[in-house]
């Protein structure tokens, strides 16, 4: 068990932030452990594509599995920034981080940010109602804040740790289940699974049937199907071929349809199904599919 004894300088300086480096080493640290969780399995499939040179040194700066070396480890910036860029200002071990990210993570990225975003802006929307203790007590199972002091359970840890008096930064990731990962030094920061975790390998939403386009027209329905993970409006834009603000003028409608919900990413808007939205896409392909059964001439068994 770590115990971090807080200030009320860290209480009132808790952030939320993602990080490449982060996410980067998390996958790294599953895919050596070899989990079964269907987002980390995913990662065996790709791990031939990276460079030999790269697995072995990741691999020796991950022998032990709690406490990663500070370079692995870097205080979060609170920027939005590229992956690439962000990877390769770690100190020597840069260029393996980014083989590692290019040939694992850079196909489902545009995914793990979109998770990871939502995650923060779920638990930044907690933060406002229900203060520090509030979010922090509802983390992880492993997390957990009594009085004025943080208990994180880590395996064959048993210490205090001195708080910096820098706060404390969150950082969700998507490959890091089923446990926490903190920072030994420098500000506190706290690694834990974002929710939505296993959406990071789904398959791309299938176009959208028929009677979902005759019920809100084509475009709508495509960019329903697409927000099965926040994303903006830059994104869509790129993803369906659209200009901003065609995928502007049907994000509104569907918004005030309480289809999609949106919420503020610094200078984003992400927006993302609603249950309400979800329910809608399924329930009308559940019905187109039970009329395709309907409608389908009966099997003739011969002699």
């Amino acid at each position: 068990m770590i115990c971090v004894p807080l200030t009320a300088a860290d209480l009132l300086r808790v952030r939320f932030a993602a990080d490449p480096v982060w996410e980067t080493v998390a996958a790294f640290c599953a895919l050596r452990a070899g989990r079964g969780y269907p987002p980390h399995a995913r990662l065996r499939e790709r791990a031939g594509l990276v460079d030999r040179r790269d697995l072995e040194l990741l691999s020796l700066l991950t022998v032990h599995p709690v406490w990663l070396p500070r370079v692995l480890t870097p205080a979060p910036t609170g920027r939005c920034q590229d992956p690439g860029a962000r990877l390769a200002e770690v100190p020597r071990v840069g260029r393996a981080l980014l083989g590692f990210w290019s040939a694992v993570l850079e196909p489902v990225w545009e995914r793990v940010e979109a998770i990871v975003a939502a995650d923060v802006a779920e638990r930044g929307s907690a933060l406002a109602r229900g203060g520090a203790a509030a979010v922090l007590g509802g983390l992880h199972p492993d997390v957990a804040l009594h009085g004025e002091s943080l208990q994180i359970k880590l395996p064959g840890s048993d210490h205090a740790i001195r708080p910096s008096g820098a706060g404390i930064w969150l950082v969700p990731s998507v490959f890091r289940w089923p446990g926490v990962a903190m920072s030994r030094s420098g500000p506190l920061v706290l690694s834990y699974p974002a929710a939505g975790s296993a959406l990071a390998w789904a398959p791309e939403p299938a176009r959208p049937g028929e009677p979902m386009v005759a019920l809100v027209g084509r475009s709508r329905a495509t960019i329903l199907a697409q927000l099965d993970v926040p994303r903006s409006t830059t994104s869509l834009a790129t993803r369906l071929e659209l200009s901003a603000g065609t995928v502007s003028e049907h994000l509104a409608v569907l918004t005030q349809a309480r289809l999609l919900t949106a919420r503020r990413d610094g200078r984003r808007v992400l927006y993302a199904q609603t249950p309400l939205g979800a329910r809608l896409l399924a329930s009308v392909h559940e019905a187109a599919a039970e009329q395709d059964v309907a409608g389908s001439p009966l099997p003739v068994w011969g002699g």
